[in-house]
C-alpha cells in the first residue's frame, strides 16, 4: 500500500513538476542564463525532483548540493562576492528564518484557516486551538449584524495578512543581519534603509513580474496590443523606483567604513611585501625608502588605501 501510495503521489505531481522545471529553464534562458539565475534554477530543479521520489526536502541540503554543482563547474566562483552573498542569503533564510517561523508564526498561520471546521481543533496543540476559538469569538460579535458574513471571511484574512507581514519582517531582518559583514567587506558600507524598502518591494514584485511577462508575450504575438499591459507594468515599476528614492536620501543613516589612518597599512601593501626577496618582513619593505620597489609599493599602498575610503 505504501508503494502504491507513493506511485500515485508521483503520478499526480509529475506533470506539474516537469512543467515547472521547463518553465524555469525557459525563464533562465530568457534572462540570459546568468550565474545568479543558474543558481536559482539548480535549487528549484533539485527541490522539485525531490517531490517526484517522495523524499523529505531539506532546504540546506538542496542549497549545499546546488553550491557543489556550481563549484564543480566553476571553482573560481568560490571567491566571487555574488556567489558568497547569494548562498549566504539563501542559507540564512533556510537555516535561521525558517526554523524561527516554523516554531512561532506558521502554526498560528495554519490555525487561522477554515474556522468553520471545529473538528480540526482536537488535532491541534492547545495554543492553536485556543487561537481558533478566540477568532470565532470575534466573529460572533458580529452575529446579529448585517456584517456577519463579511466578518466571517474578513477577520481570518486580516489575521493571516498580519502574520504574513510579521513573516516578511523576520525574513528581511535575518537577511539584513546576514548581509552586514559581506557588505562591510566588499562595499564598505551598511545601508539601514533596505529593511523598510523590502517590506514594500517584495510584495510589489509579485505583481510586477507577471505583468512584465504578460507584456513580453503580448509584444511577441501582437505588438500593437502590448500598450495596455506595458502601461500596467509601468505603474508598479515606477512606484518601486519612487519607493527607493523615498527611502534612500542622505538623511537616512548609513554606516560607512572610515578611511584608514596614515600609520596603518592596507592589506594589499603587506601582500606586495611578501613578493619582495629583499625584505626580511612586511614592515621592512614598507619602511625601506631605497630601491626601485619601494616607490611602487608606496604607490600601490596609497592607491589601495584611497579605494578603501568611502566618499559619501
Amino acid at each position: 500500500m505504501h508503494l502504491l501510495a507513493r506511485t500515485a503521489h508521483a503520478s499526480a505531481t509529475r506533470p506539474a513538476t516537469l512543467v515547472t522545471i521547463a518553465a524555469s529553464f525557459a525563464y533562465a534562458l530568457f534572462t540570459g542564463f546568468a550565474t545568479p539565475v543558474q543558481r536559482s534554477l539548480w535549487m528549484v530543479t533539485l527541490y522539485l525532483l525531490g517531490r517526484l521520489v517522495y523524499r523529505d526536502r531539506s532546504p540546506l541540503n538542496t542549497i549545499g548540493f546546488a553550491a557543489l554543482c556550481l563549484l564543480a563547474v566553476s571553482p573560481r566562483s568560490l571567491f566571487d562576492a555574488s556567489l558568497q552573498m547569494t548562498l549566504l542569503a539563501v542559507a540564512a533564510i533556510a537555516g535561521i528564518a525558517t526554523p524561527i517561523l516554523q516554531n512561532s508564526i506558521h502554526p498560528y498561520l495554519l490555525a487561522s484557516r477554515e474556522l468553520n471546521l471545529t473538528a480540526i481543533d482536537v488535532k491541534l496543540p492547545a495554543k492553536q486551538a485556543q487561537f481558533r476559538e478566540t477568532m470565532r469569538i470575534f466573529v460572533a460579535v458580529f452575529e446579529s449584524t448585517p456584517l456577519h458574513r463579511l466578518a466571517r471571511g474578513f477577520i481570518p484574512a486580516a489575521v493571516g495578512l498580519f502574520l504574513r507581514l510579521v513573516e516578511l519582517i523576520v525574513v528581511s531582518c535575518v537577511i539584513e543581519l546576514a548581509m552586514t559583514l559581506p557588505m562591510a567587506i566588499y562595499f564598505h558600507r551598511i545601508t539601514l534603509f533596505a529593511l523598510p524598502v523590502n517590506l514594500f518591494i517584495l510584495p510589489l514584485l509579485a505583481v510586477l513580474m507577471p505583468l512584465a511577462l504578460l507584456t513580453l508575450a503580448t509584444a511577441l504575438l501582437a505588438p500593437s496590443a502590448a500598450v495596455v499591459p506595458a502601461a500596467l507594468t509601468a505603474i508598479p515599476l515606477h512606484f518601486g523606483i519612487w519607493l527607493v528614492h523615498l527611502f534612500a536620501p542622505s538623511s537616512w543613516p548609513t554606516c560607512a567604513q572610515p578611511c584608514r589612518s596614515g600609520n596603518s597599512r592596507p592589506p594589499s601593501a603587506y601582500c606586495l611585501s611578501l613578493l619582495s626577496p629583499r625584505a626580511e618582513s612586511p614592515h621592512a619593505l614598507l619602511l625601506d625608502r631605497t630601491g626601485p620597489r619601494c616607490g611602487v609599493c608606496r604607490r600601490a599602498a596609497a592607491h589601495s588605501a584611497s579605494t578603501e575610503c568611502l566618499v559619501s
